[in-house]
């Protein structure tokens, strides 16, 4: 079942059906009222004609919403006619002809208006030209006036609908870019919980079934690490959903800092890495930096124990002209590393979040090993 037409600006349904056949009855009406004088004075000749382009001008009227042009000239310049041909009052053909620049505005045929607007003053120059008595030339000036002022009101009402229709727009293309933020913010946060935590399970079950022989205790241990992890990953994953699904709770959770800079380091350490680290970023960035940071770290120091196993690896934190640097160096692996799996979109991701913060992110190899070097710069905090 379609949707009813809702009223617009102009005050009429979307369907321009409706306004178009509205404006024909009102002007028939006149149209009827003008033929009714010309029988009641059947010897003029004058009425006659202007009784008969009044039907015209009001017949006219339908074609305005489909040619916006002819149906203005044709309405407007009929209704013209009649008003010259019989000036007297009651100026029947007057509706016809303010309806005509009405809905040619409203049509986009704005010059074509405006010049029908302009042939209004014909009128009251054939009055006086005919009659020439002020009681017939006054009432057709106020044709004049009414054609002037409905062009005026016309426009007006034009621009503000045109104003209102920008103002849609760039409403909805805020909205949809907003939309779309929030969905890479979402995909960026599922990918850094879920790559980071799946990244350190596949490493620790390769560590498990490495030492399940030689060390079975140390296998346990990193089973048992990864059950931890896996444990994580759920809680955070279930934190994310909670805050799409509008959880009090879950928005109130707080967020990763690099309070938990020692966690990550043993975290790494577990995956096999040798972890310097070098912490001198004092005093602590903005919450939205320092979570950045934290991501950046985590991401890292994950790619590194994938990439470059038993590495060891240099983690340092400082203040660098007013912006917060993270670094994460690793020398190389030190066992034979298995062939890379994923998306490659680890790198992408920590670059996309530092652009975030107006800061940059550099990633390429460093003599043997690789390195991964985050600016993100601080309002308001010094170094």
């Amino acid at each position: 079942m379609p949707a009813p037409a809702l009223p617009d600006a102009w005050g009429e349904a979307r369907d321009p059906r409706r306004g178009r056949w509205i404006a024909f009855a009102v002007s028939m009406l006149a149209a009827t009222a003008s033929l009714g004088r010309a029988l009641w004075w059947m010897p003029a000749g004058v009425l006659w004609v202007s009784a008969a382009a009044t039907v015209g001008a009001a017949v006219a009227l339908l074609l305005i919403d489909r040619h916006p042009t002819l149906g203005v000239v044709l309405s407007g310049g009929l209704a013209i006619v009649a008003l010259a041909a019989y000036p007297a009052p009651p100026p029947f053909a007057l509706l016809p002809l303010l309806l005509a620049i009405a809905r040619g505005v409203r049509y986009g045929a704005v010059w074509w208006a405006a010049g029908v607007t302009a042939g209004s003053v014909l009128v009251p120059l054939s009055a006086a030209a005919i009659f020439g008595v002020r009681v017939i030339f006054l009432p057709s000036m106020l044709v004049v006036i009414a054609s002037g002022v409905t062009l005026a009101v016309s426009l007006a009402v034009r621009t503000r609908h045109d104003r209102m229709a920008r103002m849609r727009a760039s409403f909805e293309e805020r909205r949809r870019t907003e939309a779309e933020r929030e969905r890479v913010r979402i995909a960026r946060e599922l990918h850094d919980v879920l790559a980071h935590s799946l990244s350190s399970i596949s490493v620790q079950a390769g560590v498990a079934i490495h030492l399940a022989d030689r060390d079975p205790q140390r296998a346990q241990d990193t089973l048992r690490d990864i059950r931890r992890t896996s444990t994580q990953a759920l809680d955070e994953v279930r934190q994310v959903l909670g805050v799409l699904r509008g959880d009090e709770a879950a928005a109130l959770t707080p967020e990763p800092d690099l309070s938990t800079l020692p966690d990550l380091v043993r975290d790494a350490e577990r995956l096999g890495l040798t972890v310097e680290l070098d912490d001198r970023l004092d005093p602590r960035p903005t919450g939205t930096v320092e979570l950045a940071l934290h991501r950046i770290l985590r991401e890292a120091l994950t790619n590194a124990a994938r990439h470059a196993p038993g590495a060891r690896v240099r983690v340092g934190l400082r203040w660098e002209r007013g912006a917060a640097v993270a670094e994460v160096v690793d020398e190389g692996a030190t066992r034979p590393v298995e062939p890379a799996s994923g998306s490659g979109r680890g790198i992408l991701g920590m670059r996309e979040r530092a652009a975030l913060l107006g800061g940059t992110l550099e990633a390429g190899p460093r003599g043997v090993g690789f390195a991964v070097v985050a600016r993100i710069p601080a309002e308001g905090e010094t170094g």
